[in-house]
């Protein structure tokens, strides 16, 4: 278990760049939590570190959810 810890949930953009840094080539990730906990926040942060403009939704409530980056390679 890899373990991130952070003080400021406006300073989301470090938690993402180090997830991101972690998975290397890993494209399927799977967030597991209770509601509330802040998984669509977290993902947000990556999706936006990742390039995307794009608010990310709850996940809860979708199969897959796309968001479009700058660089053309979408992210779902």
């Amino acid at each position: 278990m890899i373990r991130i810890d952070y003080t400021d949930i406006n300073n989301l953009s470090h938690v993402a760049n180090r997830l991101l840094e972690l998975a290397g080539k890993k494209k399927i990730w799977l967030f597991y939590g209770e509601m509330g906990v802040g998984k669509t926040t977290l993902i947000s942060a990556i999706v936006k570190t990742l390039g995307s403009t794009y608010e990310a939704n709850s996940p809860t409530f979708a199969i897959v959810n796309e968001y479009p980056a700058e660089n053309s390679n979408n992210i779902f």
